[in-house]
């Protein structure tokens, strides 16, 4: 995991050029990035943004209720 998403992207590639059948799952900051590192051979993505945004509409919800 690293937090910059062009290096994940120049890592996902270089580790698919060194081993085809290599599981990779990498994480990446913004959603819009999850296309582009499967394209590269990511076999999941995992995005910050999506992974925040689900516990954020969580607490809304909660504080509406309240």
């Amino acid at each position: 995991s690293v937090p910059d998403d062009d290096i994940a992207l120049q890592l996902v590639r270089g580790m698919r050029q060194v081993n085809r059948h290599i599981r990779i799952v990498v994480r990446c900051r913004f959603h819009s990035r999850i296309v582009e590192l499967e394209e590269a051979g990511a076999d999941a993505v995992v995005s910050e943004e999506v992974e925040a945004a689900g516990p954020l509409v969580a607490l809304c919800e909660r504080m509406l209720r309240d």
